[in-house]
């Protein structure tokens, strides 16, 4: 059964009278989450036979039920997010999916953020120590330190705190967090069979897989000083070279094309599998050290993709 279906399921189970059944189902539901640091969303179809069932309805719908279980009241914060992300341009994929959606965001706020959030937010760690002042908080950056980390508020509501670490470590090995990235390099136009050098044409192939449904992908590439990424129907970006290009899956909604990088945007990037290609010409010879290519959710950065850079060697032409 999918997630609607199992809803449905529950409430039959609670209007019969029978409690721990209802319970059983619940985390079955539970079962159906693909949690993700700061969200929790449905994977899979949300039902496959109802008409107008969708992930958003039947998120919006769980989120109901998490905001007046105890059980639940830990993860409804991160099903409220999940629940927002699923949105486009305001609005959910349904009817029933606005309708339900505004009525689980008013019963969540109600139940979460009922008081108007005012006063200080202090965050230490070790020796470090910042304020936020509400009602309108700048984002708290603390220096490194070996200590426990300690958030306090002084003043009405209760603010919600996201808390990220970060530390600048040699990237070399992959990294898949709800999102994964394979990196393939083709020739397309090699003057000495083997080696690279200056004018030589070159396909950077891409394949992205999102272990969920996830919103707001952008994936970044950069590419060697010099080179000229095809394409794109500006001078001196042959198409003729940029035909051909093997891409499958989902097409981005939007892609640059810069000097130092190539980056594409998803507004919503599917589970399946997406493979997407481009093509630089070589236009300088040296040694080049790539950065390492990136894919992130750009609203939930805990969701994100890594490949270690490369060493792109170009000779001149003989």
């Amino acid at each position: 059964w999918g997630p609607a279906a199992l809803l449905d399921w529950r409430a039959v189970q609670l209007a019969s009278g029978n409690a721990p059944a209802a319970a059983q189902t619940l985390a079955r539901l539970r079962a159906r989450l693909d949690d993700r640091g700061t969200m929790m969303r449905f994977t899979g179809p949300a039902d496959d036979w109802g008409l107008m069932n969708s992930r958003d309805a039947a998120l919006a719908r769980l989120l109901m039920v998490a905001a007046s279980d105890p059980a639940w009241a830990s993860d409804a914060p991160r099903l409220a997010r999940a629940l927002m992300q699923g949105q486009q341009r305001g609005h959910w994929d349904t009817t029933p999916a606005n309708a339900l959606g505004r009525l689980a965001l008013a019963d969540f706020a109600a139940r979460f953020e009922k008081e108007t959030v005012s006063g200080r937010t202090t965050v230490a760690l070790g020796a470090g120590q910042r304020v936020a002042t509400w009602p309108n908080p700048a984002p708290i950056r603390l220096p490194a330190a070996t200590a426990l980390l300690a958030v306090s508020h002084t003043g009405s509501g209760q603010p919600w705190a996201m808390v990220s670490f970060s530390a600048a470590v040699p990237a070399t090995k992959p990294v898949a967090n709800g999102l994964s990235l394979r990196r393939q390099i083709v020739p397309i136009r090699q003057a000495v069979p083997g080696r690279w050098s200056r004018g030589d044409v070159l396909a950077v192939r891409l394949t992205i897989t999102a272990r969920a449904q996830t919103a707001w992908v952008a994936l970044t590439d950069p590419v060697p000083g010099g080179a000229t990424i095809l394409g794109g129907g500006l001078g001196g970006r042959s198409e003729l070279l940029a035909e051909g290009e093997a891409s499958a899956g989902q097409y981005p909604d939007w892609v640059e094309r810069r000097t130092g990088h190539y980056r594409a945007y998803w507004q919503q990037l599917g589970a399946a599998p997406t493979t997407i290609e481009y093509r630089i010409r070589l236009g300088s010879s040296g040694r080049f050290t790539l950065p390492p290519t990136r894919a992130e959710a750009m609203y939930a950065p805990d969701i994100n993709a890594l490949v270690p850079g490369s060493t792109l060697v170009v000779a001149e032409p003989k």
